[in-house]
């Protein structure tokens, strides 16, 4: 059916159940591929910068919240 599956995160509770639904999507075809990609809110991205120490902590704060994701993905 679908082979290939865009997932647009923000590390929300609504992505956490989009992945579930393209996790879904993906098992009705054996060689399908799921394309994760990370979507800013830009509405609170300016707070994140400011309250982050470094680049490298908000890098890393963020990351985290894909990682939960890309684990559900790989799994």
């Amino acid at each position: 059916m679908y082979k290939k599956i865009l997932l647009a995160v923000d590390g929300s509770v609504h992505s956490e159940r989009s992945t579930d639904h393209a996790i879904q999507l993906g098992k009705l075809t054996t060689d399908a591929e799921v394309e994760i990609i990370y979507v800013l809110d830009y509405s609170k991205s300016k707070s994140e910068v400011l309250h982050s120490g470094s680049a490298e902590a908000l890098e890393q704060a963020r990351r985290q919240k894909l990682k939960k994701i890309e684990e559900k993905i790989s799994n």
